[in-house]
């Protein structure tokens, strides 16, 4: 099964702030942004042709945050946020390993 569509899922038409949420969280989480929909179309080929202002921004604000400082480290605190409240380590007393779910 191919995680990817989740993207594509998100760059259907929802809410403004929640289109930008999930979209962070997905482009993050490293989908890939090039796979194709059952009708070959890409996630962004979606938004823009249901003009999901909320995808849109995100995806371009995300994929030029390497030429923005600011932006980068808008994504870097998001990242760490996600990771502190959503990771975990086992309790390597219990278990003798450890594991870090990103």
């Amino acid at each position: 099964m191919h995680f990817d569509i989740a993207l594509h899922l998100a760059a259907l038409d929802s809410p403004k702030k929640t289109a930008q949420e999930v979209t962070a969280v997905l482009l993050l989480a490293g989908l890939d942004t090039a796979a194709l929909s059952s009708d070959n179309k890409t996630a962004l080929e979606m938004a823009e042709s249901v003009k999901n202002e909320g995808f849109l921004s995100t995806y371009k604000e995300y994929h030029g945050m390497y030429s923005d400082e600011t932006v980068m480290q808008k994504y870097e605190a998001l990242k760490e946020d996600l990771n502190a409240r959503y990771c975990f380590q086992v309790n390597t007393k219990t278990r003798g390993d450890v594991a870090i779910v990103t």
